[in-house]
């Protein structure tokens, strides 16, 4: 019997020409720029470019046009309000690196900082109590399922340990996941959240020598919802001394057996909301191990996040370089992708609807194939927490939508956005989504030239009442200050 995993491992096999989509791309590109004046030409050109992931899109902003009441459905109950001088009832006060450290002992717990902690270098120096660096609180196995309010306090001068698979201060974090005689569901809209934290003075020195998964972040490797949060003064180093390939070289989109997703806050999330990252990430490859084509499919390299479902008014200022000239997009986040983490059940169907049509007019053997590669990487859920976070509305207790599977790579989102793209058009799809009341993608976030000082009205949408305040020409989150 064939299973959803050796419909996806197929799907990997399916072969892509990458330039033509790409053309394809552009070309639909170029024609919405003769009916359309509206978007500006650098926008246009971000748009065929993320979408594609392989052009290289030299700006110093990325704005995704949306509704002014964008704000009123972000939920801000964690936001606005300031400092808490007195430990909350359910939480654990955080006010030493020890008390920092004993998290790990205890995942699922409510913890709050108390005050500002900052590291020594002798901590991380040989015969130092975190010798050779921080290790990530949480990994896959067990990961943060907890809350961590920052409570507008800074951790300073930290250097992060290489993990497997994971670098941050905390490295995987997830749902409590409780089991009942029909679904997993969630116990807390709010598991796994890193909210209003600082950091300052981060370090890391990574070496990659084997095609694999790998997430660095300041804030957190792998994280659910980050929001509030901000890291600066971040130098990443990244070495390539003795790479090792696997698989062909011809070809490259589909040989890639792993992906190295990087970014000032986080390697990839669910939902960054109001952040920012002040970050240098240096790619060393200085023999070469990585030609172009691969590089560009294998690092996922973002100011903010290297991928993520969603990311809302945020900014990153900074510098990422490989060898020393200008690498990636320059983005708040490396990839940009039209397929939304949750669809509803009617657009799910619709989906249906049209991929069926297609395949009857074309016909052939595998006329059903791109249906099933999509089918089996949307699962059918009840409403859950991420559910409600993404949504712009209330949604009823009986309502139920499809899931894109988390652990999807790049490559097969790319796969998954060429079937949509053949019966859809990229903006009628993203404007479909906003209709269904999902987020997705990038919105209002902005990739700022570093030392330049900007007028408040050049960040649309910032709350500057609750949650910002601009300081020195540049937004900062109003609870640091």
């Amino acid at each position: 019997m064939i299973t959803q995993n050796d419909i996806k491992k197929a799907a990997e096999n399916f072969y892509i020409k990458k330039d033509e989509l790409l053309n394809e791309i552009l070309s639909s590109d170029l024609t919405k720029k003769k009916k359309s004046k509206k978007l500006s030409l650098p926008l246009r050109r971000a748009i065929a470019a993320l979408a594609a992931a392989a052009i290289l899109f030299a700006g110093y902003f990325t704005v995704y046009a949306m509704s002014p009441e964008f704000r009123s459905y972000i939920n801000l109950w964690f936001m606005g309000s300031p400092r808490k001088d007195k430990v909350p009832e359910g939480y654990i006060g955080i006010y030493t690196i020890e008390d920092l450290d004993n998290i790990r002992n205890n995942l699922g717990g409510k913890y709050i900082l108390m005050n500002d902690l900052t590291f020594s270098d002798s901590d991380f120096a040989e015969g130092g109590r975190f010798e050779g660096g921080w290790t990530a609180i949480g990994d896959n196995e067990n990961p943060f399922t907890g809350e961590f309010d920052g409570n507008g306090h800074v951790i300073s001068n930290i250097t992060l340990k290489q993990g497997k698979t994971y670098t941050g201060l905390f490295g995987v974090s997830q749902f409590k996941k409780i089991n009942d005689k029909y679904y997993s569901y969630y116990k807390s809209a709010y598991d796994g959240i890193i909210k209003n934290l600082g950091l300052n003075g981060v370090k890391a020195n990574i070496e990659i020598s084997v095609e694999d998964y790998y997430c660095i972040g300041s804030v957190i490797a792998s994280g659910r919802y980050v929001t509030g949060c901000f890291a600066e003064n971040v130098m990443f180093n990244i070495y390539f001394p003795d790479f090792q390939k696997e698989g062909p070289i011809e070809n490259q989109q589909y040989s890639l057996k792993g992906a190295l997703y990087i970014g000032g806050i986080c390697g990839r999330a669910y939902i960054i909301d109001s952040c920012y990252a002040d970050v240098d990430i240096k790619f060393h490859d200085v023999n070469n191990k990585l030609d172009e084509k691969y590089r560009n499919d294998f690092l996922l390299v973002g100011g903010v996040a290297g991928m993520s479902c969603n990311i809302v008014t945020s900014y990153y200022t900074g510098n990422i370089s490989l060898n020393e000239n200008a690498f990636g997009s320059g983005e708040v986040l490396n990839y940009n992708t039209i397929m939304p983490y949750v669809i509803t059940e009617k657009r799910y169907n619709e989906i249906n609807q049209k991929l069926t049509e297609k395949a009857n007019i074309n016909g052939g053997p595998n006329k059903d194939r791109d249906w099933k590669v999509f089918n089996a990487f949307y699962h059918k859920e009840p409403p859950h927490a991420i559910v409600r976070d993404l949504l712009m509305r209330s949604i009823d207790e009986y309502e139920e939508f499809y899931i894109l599977e988390w652990q999807a790579t790049k490559k097969e989102i790319m796969r998954l956005e060429a079937i949509l793209l053949q019966v859809y058009d990229r903006e009628e799809f993203k404007n479909g989504t906003l209709a269904d009341s999902v987020k997705s993608g990038i919105d209002f976030c902005y990739t700022l030239e570093k030392g330049k000082a900007y007028d408040k009205s050049y960040f649309e949408h910032f709350d500057f009442e609750n949650i910002w305040v601009m300081k020195d020409g540049v937004p900062k989150l109003r609870i640091f200050q």
